[in-house]
C-alpha cells in the first residue's frame, strides 16, 4: 500500500525515491504521515529510503521544520509565499547551475573550511573559487562569476516562464545563488555540527549539492 502512496515519486538508480526541493519532501514526508508514521518514523523512512539535496538537510531536517507539517494543510506555512522561490530552486537544479561542475565542491569545501564565523567561510570559498575557475579558464572574479551565473538562472527562468511568473528578478536570482553556496551552507554546517539523528536502520540515502 504505501509503494502505491508514492508511486509517483520517482527514484534514481540505486532506487532512492528524489527528493530534491522542500516541496517534494513536505508532500513525500505528509503522505507518509497519511499512512500512520509518526514523525520519528517518518523522517528514518527518509534518511534511509530517499537521496535528498543540501537544502533539504538544511530547511527540513538540520532545524527541525519536518515537525510542522501536518496532514490537515496540503502547503507548509513557509512554503505559502515562496512560488517564486520554488521555481528559482527547480530551474537552478534543471540547468545545474548550483552543481560541483558550477560552483565548486562547496559541501568539501566547508569542511575544510571549519569556519566559525561566516565571514571565515565567504573569504575561504572565494579563493577556493578563484582557483576554481582558474583551472577551468573562465576569467572572472568570484563575485562576478556568481552573478553571471545568477543572470543566467534569470534568463533561463524568463524564457521557459515568464508567462506563469512575473514577480522574479534577476537580482532574485543573483541573491539565490549568493546564499545558496555561502549563507545556506554556512547555516546547514553549523547547524549539523550539534545534531545528531539517531536511525533505526543504516542510512543509505545520497547527498545531492542543489541546489
Amino acid at each position: 500500500m504505501l509503494n502505491y502512496t508514492l508511486e509517483n515519486f520517482r527514484k534514481n538508480s540505486e532506487g532512492l525515491y528524489e527528493i530534491y526541493d522542500r516541496f517534494s519532501f513536505d508532500n513525500f514526508f505528509r503522505l507518509l504521515l497519511s499512512e500512520g508514521f509518526d514523525y520519528e518514523e517518518a523522517l528514518n523512512f527518509v534518511l534511509c529510503s530517499c537521496s535528498l539535496s543540501t537544502i533539504i538537510f538544511q530547511e527540513r531536517i538540520y532545524n527541525k521544520y519536518y515537525l510542522n507539517i501536518s496532514t490537515e494543510k496540503t502547503i507548509s506555512n513557509d512554503l505559502i509565499d515562496l512560488k517564486n522561490q520554488y521555481v528559482i530552486e527547480i530551474v537552478a537544479d534543471k540547468e545545474g547551475l548550483t552543481k560541483q561542475n558550477r560552483v565548486g565542491r562547496v559541501a568539501a569545501w566547508i569542511r575544510e573550511c571549519s569556519p566559525k564565523e561566516i565571514s571565515d567561510w565567504e573569504n575561504f570559498y572565494f579563493q577556493k573559487l578563484k582557483d576554481f575557475l582558474k583551472r577551468k579558464g573562465i576569467h572572472l572574479q568570484p563575485k562576478e562569476y556568481l552573478e553571471s551565473l545568477g543572470k543566467t538562472l534569470y534568463t533561463k527562468i524568463t524564457e521557459a516562464l515568464r508567462s506563469e511568473i512575473d514577480e522574479v528578478t534577476e537580482e532574485d536570482c543573483m541573491k539565490y545563488i549568493r546564499d545558496l553556496v555561502l549563507k545556506r551552507t554556512f547555516d546547514g554546517y553549523m547547524t549539523g555540527k550539534f545534531m545528531t539523528v539517531k536511525y533505526r536502520k543504516p542510512v543509505s540515502h545520497r547527498l545531492v549539492f542543489l541546489t
